[in-house]
């Protein structure tokens, strides 16, 4: 594809829009995991969480060499990891069905709201979806050396999308898998024996172990942790709703109608039908069995692509309709990316709560996944982890010296058989369509009976 001016128009216009709602705060636990990896990469402390992610965390350093701020960092390689997958898969439009197509993928990839979040938050999607979109597209040109290193170093940014390269294997072709196949493990390596140096080989691969269990059992969720059709049922909400915007609310039905009318061009379009199953089937059998669609509609990014791209290809000659469900979409995404900048996380609120009314050296703070935003700045109060209100009792019943404030989220379970009251501070919210695994957290202060020194040791 040659770069005409509207195709720069779409890429720059694209760019600038996802630029207005970049996130001032990561948007949960990985998220703060991946700033804390760029001054120090353990993955046993969760800086990041296995499978560490060495490629995405490598170019956030740079990045933040560069930009100072990691968060800035971070924000920025999303936004500008985007615009390459749009720029990438213009191309590979382009080599399929022409300009006018190459045009409209760009557009509607750009607007797909779940698209959009990943360009503008913390997190390795919009990273991973540069890789892939230009092996996609290498492989369109033969360049099949090249797509084998890009998938490669796809996988080093996020590994769960391993579908997709069986994907693209299927639809390279015969005579290029060979080369796709040995140049993507060779990238691999290169990548997993870094890793190995730095974490150590057996220490690696019980991290791997532990991070798999817990992911299908628990904190991940998956077939195991969730009935088959409640799955099916939070795909097609992520995909759909989360992915491009359809709901209930105005601008929702507006989306849905648009995409109707714009769905009507993908039946003259039916010698793609094999493709596109072979490029969505596999990765959508994945993430139905074993991802965690609840609380992360972000596993529905390269679902809501394939399908922004498969409608570009339809709407080359249709430019109404293109540019309807685009301008819906966009909509949509810029009234949620504003929000998210207004309204911080919650857990990114309690931090800043926290910090303000108390003081580091005599407050220790339990929670869950929120309270981890704390330890993005060494200046404010000790955090800890915990499930349960008995966890908390505990870990204070061991402490030579009781802390002058302790508090706790609603996060922990059993608060209601704390053997100290408990007093409401202050509760902190965000929407749900943003959040939703904690849309809102409950902060308490554990208060003493008055026949304690706050400051001596807790009868056990």
């Amino acid at each position: 594809m040659s770069l005409g001016r509207r195709h720069v128009l779409a890429l720059a216009g694209g760019t600038a829009l996802h630029a207005t709602t970049l996130a001032r705060s990561p948007e949960g636990w990985d998220g703060v995991g991946f700033l804390l990896a760029v001054d120090r990469f353990d993955m046993g402390a969760y800086r990041p969480h296995p499978p560490g992610y060495p490629v995405y965390v490598a170019l956030l350093r740079v990045f933040a060499a560069v930009l100072g701020s990691p968060l800035v960092a971070a924000v920025t390689l999303s936004c500008v990891a985007v615009t390459v997958a749009m720029l990438s898969l213009g191309w590979l439009a382009d080599r399929i069905a022409g300009e006018r197509a190459a045009l409209a993928v760009i557009v509607l990839v750009a607007t797909a709201p779940l698209v959009w979040r990943s360009a503008a938050t913390v997190g390795t999607e919009g990273v991973a979806l540069a890789f892939f979109a230009t092996a996609a597209a290498l492989l369109s040109r033969d360049a099949s050396r090249g797509a084998g290193v890009a998938l490669g170093l796809g996988l080093g940014v996020r590994l769960s999308w391993w579908p997709l390269v069986l994907s693209a294997l299927l639809l390279a072709p015969r005579a290029a898998r060979r080369t796709v196949a040995i140049a993507m493990s060779g990238s691999v390596l290169v990548w997993l024996a870094g890793l190995a140096a730095v974490t150590g080989g057996s220490h690696l691969v019980a991290l791997f172990a532990g991070h798999a269990r817990g992911h299908f059992t628990s904190f991940g969720g998956g077939i195991l942790t969730d009935p088959g059709p409640v799955r099916l049922q939070l795909a097609v909400v992520d995909v759909f709703a989360r992915g491009l915007g359809l709901g209930t609310d105005v601008l929702g039905v507006l989306a849905a109608a648009t995409l109707a009318a714009a769905a009507t061009a993908l039946r003259s379009h039916g010698g793609w039908t094999r493709t596109a199953l072979i490029a969505s089937v596999p990765y959508a059998a994945w993430i139905l069995l074993a991802q965690n669609l609840r609380y992360e509609p972000r596993h529905a990014v390269p679902l809501v692509t394939m399908i922004a791209f498969l409608l570009g290809l339809a709407l080359a000659h249709a430019p109404l309709r293109c540019a309807a469900l685009a301008l819906v979409m966009a909509a949509i995404a810029w009234r949620d990316g504003r929000t998210g900048r207004a309204v911080l996380p919650a857990g990114a609120q309690l931090a800043s709560f926290v910090q303000k009314s108390f003081q580091r050296e005599d407050t220790l703070v339990y929670g869950g996944r929120g309270v981890r935003f704390l330890e993005l700045d060494s200046d404010a109060p000790r955090s800890l982890g915990r499930v349960t209100m008995g966890d908390v009792v505990v870990d204070l019943s061991r402490q030579d010296v009781l802390p002058r404030h302790a508090l706790v989220t609603d996060e922990l379970t059993d608060l209601g058989r704390s053997p100290w009251p408990l007093t409401p501070l202050e509760r902190f919210c965000r929407p749900e369509r943003l959040d939703p695994r904690t849309p809102c957290i409950a902060l308490f202060e554990v208060r003493w009976p008055a026949s304690l020194d706050p400051g001596q040791k807790n009868a056990r």
